[in-house]
């Protein structure tokens, strides 16, 4: 599925930001798209706003220039990224410990079948970095 065209009239998305930041970060149209894997003219339509990126690429966006979607988006004039992203593995274990009910393809995953998966990961992310 391809990503929303918007007409002049109702951008609900404001390119201009991302040309600001890449401005701002000094980083090349061609080294942003090919992170977003994405061609320059879907870019360039990104920041012109004739086209809405959806949120994976934003997401993606976002990291790039070291932001947060909302701003981004307009939601906020505040340029530091969120402060609540999980940036260490270390977390997203954790987050799936805590995880109040954790799913999988709309199914419970049992509490002690979480606890083993937190296991196994925190095992592999340990033999990751050890290497």
């Amino acid at each position: 599925m391809m990503e929303t065209s918007i007409n002049e009239k109702n951008r609900p998305f404001e390119g201009n930001r991302l040309a600001y930041l890449r401005k701002k970060r000094k980083l090349k149209v061609d080294a942003i798209i090919k992170r977003l894997g994405c061609g320059r003219s879907t870019y360039t339509n990104y920041e012109l706003g004739y086209r809405s990126p959806k949120a994976q690429r934003l997401n993606l966006l976002a990291d790039i220039f070291e932001t947060s979607t909302d701003f981004i988006l307009g939601h906020t004039d505040d340029e530091t990224p969120n402060k609540d992203k999980i940036t260490d593995a270390r977390g997203y274990v954790e987050a799936i410990r805590n995880a109040p009910k954790l799913t999988f393809q709309g199914e419970p995953i049992p509490e002690d079948k979480i606890d083993q998966l937190a296991d196994i990961i925190e095992i592999f992310l340990k033999q990751s970095v050890n290497k």
